[in-house]
Formats: structure tokens, C-alpha cells, sequence
């Protein structure tokens, strides 16, 4: 995913943010150990991103590592305070297998998909603005 020319990006150490025209919040993995507080770092970018108003997510996790257990428990609790659904695009089998049993077993929140193009996220994530 590109940023359009005016979009403010926000970069951090695992990831960039923006917001788009559209108004849905855009994050895109960089390759990276992950950690708590680099999560924390992540979810005060989606406060300041979102401006208190539940928006629509599409993240590009072709790049996001593995995730300890307090680190999918803290986001898992953080992301439902900004987000009303989530498109997740992964060019990565593995990913995207690990990611389908963890929605299937545990993600009750709110409407989240996965995607291998972001053309087709953000179709889907049309009904949810």
C-alpha cells in the first residue's frame, strides 16, 4: 500500500500509518522484532489517527513477526477501541493460515477479514464506512 502525496505518515521502528482519503486508517508491517511497547507506540498512533471516532483498518501484515501471548492479549483489547473492522492483507501463506485459526477460534470483536489484494480489502471494507 502507497500513502497518497498528501497523507501524513507516521513511522515507527515496526510499521507506518496513515489516514486515507477515504478516511480508513492504512498501517503497513516493516520487518522487526515485535514488543509491548513498540504495540503501545502503534496504538497511540490509532488514538491520535482516529481522532476518538471508530474508523475502518487496513493493514498490510506481509512483514508483521510473531506475537507472544500478552502482546496478541494487549492488542486484541486495544483494537476494538478505534476500529469497527479490519481488512488484513498478507502475501504470505503461513501468515495468513495462522491468522484464519486465531479469527476463527478467538476474534469476536468486530467484522475482520483477510485479503491477498488490497484491491479486495478495501471493497470489503466499503460497507463498514
Amino acid at each position: 500500500m502507497t500513502p497518497h502525496s498528501s497523507a501524513t505518515v507516521i513511522e515507527t521502528t515496526i510499521s507506518r500509518h496513515w489516514l486515507d482519503s477515504n478516511g480508513i486508517v492504512c498501517s503497513v508491517s516493516k520487518p522487526g522484532e515485535r514488543t509491548l511497547s513498540k504495540l503501545k507506540e502503534t496504538v497511540k498512533i490509532y488514538a491520535q489517527l482516529t481522532a476518538d471516532k471508530k474508523c475502518c483498518l487496513i493493514v498490510d501484515s506481509s512483514h508483521t513477526g510473531i506475537m507472544n501471548k500478552e502482546m496478541r492479549d494487549y492488542i486484541s483489547a486495544q483494537l476494538p477501541k478505534f476500529f469497527k473492522a479490519m481488512a488484513v492483507i498478507s502475501n504470505k501463506p503461513l501468515h495468513a493460515t495462522l491468522a484464519n485459526v486465531f479469527l476463527k477460534f478467538s476474534w469476536k470483536r468486530f467484522p475482520i477479514k483477510l485479503f491477498t489484494s488490497e484491491k479486495e480489502a478495501r471493497e470489503w471494507l466499503r460497507e463498514y464506512l
